[in-house]
């Protein structure tokens, strides 16, 4: 099967970003984590890549009104969301491009950002696609600039659907080529993404681990449930079509996962890393 990600439901994952992602800025108790308000106050211009329907750039916008914030998606349909829900907040220096690629040049003049942001592209971009990606974002950050990338790990529950979940996600992963892993346990991200950084050359490089906690009973629960049970929704089609469970069993399994996270036992512990880099100056080449 292609890599083909114009044909995923994205109705369902706009409707999944709109939940989640105001849900992970509560979590990691920031827009940009590790990025100090001082710092951001400095900057003038941001390039979210993957930006999907804009809700982070929605509210990275209505917090830091004195910054143009840019997006770019693969996908007509996020770009189009990103502009509608732009001009409904009336947020003039926020905007959305379609682009062809990630991983190709981007349509911007070297040093034109002072960060550049990007959340889960681990979904969406193949291992050997990432020296590509990370020399893009280099080339169009200006000098000092910094490179914000947020990925994700397999959860960890108490439950065996919950778990099963996961193991699918993982081979997901593999069949299409996003995950480094050769371990069924880990997706792999969360020790390369600090070494590719460094690799293309990012100065002062650091990792900053995230965990949520999301059991029954637990503030965080109620949100993520429902993030779940969008999640599934939207990528059991694409593992019933690689041939990774069957139709019948997916409708059981999501059944499954619904019953155990309402359950007064259910626990279970989502992973999150963000690593940031820095641009290294021109003068310090010389």
């Amino acid at each position: 099967m292609p890599f083909e990600i114009q044909a995923w439901d994205d109705v369902v994952e706009i409707a999944r970003l709109t939940n989640k992602i105001p849900l992970l800025i509560r979590c990691f108790r920031g827009l940009v984590p590790g990025v100090s308000n001082i710092r951001l106050s400095q900057m003038k211009a941001v390039l979210e890549v993957a930006c999907g329907p804009g809700v982070w750039m929605q509210e990275f916008a209505h917090v830091h009104q004195h910054i143009e914030v840019t997006g770019i998606d693969t996908r007509a349909t996020m770009v189009y969301q990103a502009r509608e829900r732009f001009k409904e907040q009336h947020l003039s220096d926020a905007s959305a491009l379609l682009v062809s690629s990630y991983t190709k040049q981007l349509p911007f003049d070297d040093a034109s950002f002072d960060l550049v942001s990007m959340q889960f592209v681990s979904l969406l971009v193949r291992v050997q696609e990432w020296d590509s990606l990370l020399k893009e974002c280099q080339r169009v950050l200006r000098p000092g600039g910094i490179i914000r990338i947020t990925e994700y790990e397999l959860a960890q529950s108490n439950a065996p659907a919950h778990e099963q979940w996961s193991q699918l996600c993982w081979q997901a992963h593999k069949h299409l080529g996003t995950s480094p892993s050769f371990s069924h346990r880990f997706l792999g991200w969360f020790c390369e993404l600090e070494p590719l950084v460094t690799a293309i050359g990012f100065q002062e490089c650091a990792s900053l681990p995230h965990v949520v906690n999301y059991a029954y009973g637990t503030p965080y629960h109620e949100a993520w449930m429902r993030d779940f049970n969008l999640q599934v929704s939207k990528y059991l089609p694409l593992m019933i079509e690689i041939g990774l469970i069957g139709a019948e069993q997916s409708v059981l399994l999501q059944q499954r996962i619904q019953q155990e996270m309402n359950l007064p036992h259910f626990h279970a512990i989502q992973f999150f890393l963000t690593v940031l880099g820095k641009k290294v100056p021109l003068s310090h080449l010389k």
